[in-house]
């Protein structure tokens, strides 16, 4: 069992190789979501190691009233799609 953090990470790339000519701009671009965090990288070793046997456990926020509705998607997707 695996007990820790689990965050979602949202990378964004520019398709430009210049940062100073990105200033008050808009380039196209990629961006990237997925599941991080200390103890779902963990689990996700243990799993590959051993697939028979890892139970995770974390604390995941959102959801709960007066949040965005973007905190009740990512939510849903961390304990719903990714599990």
């Amino acid at each position: 069992m695996v007990i820790g953090g689990i965050v979602v990470d949202i990378t964004s790339t520019a398709h430009t190789a210049s940062a100073d000519s990105m200033l008050h701009s808009s380039y196209p671009g990629a961006t990237r979501i997925a599941a991080g965090g200390v103890g779902w990288n963990v689990a996700v070793a243990v799993t590959m190691l051993c697939p028979d046997g890892c139970v995770f456990m974390s604390a995941v926020g959102g959801g709960q009233g007066g949040g965005s509705s973007t905190e009740d998607v990512l939510r849903s997707w961390l304990i719903g799609d990714i599990a």
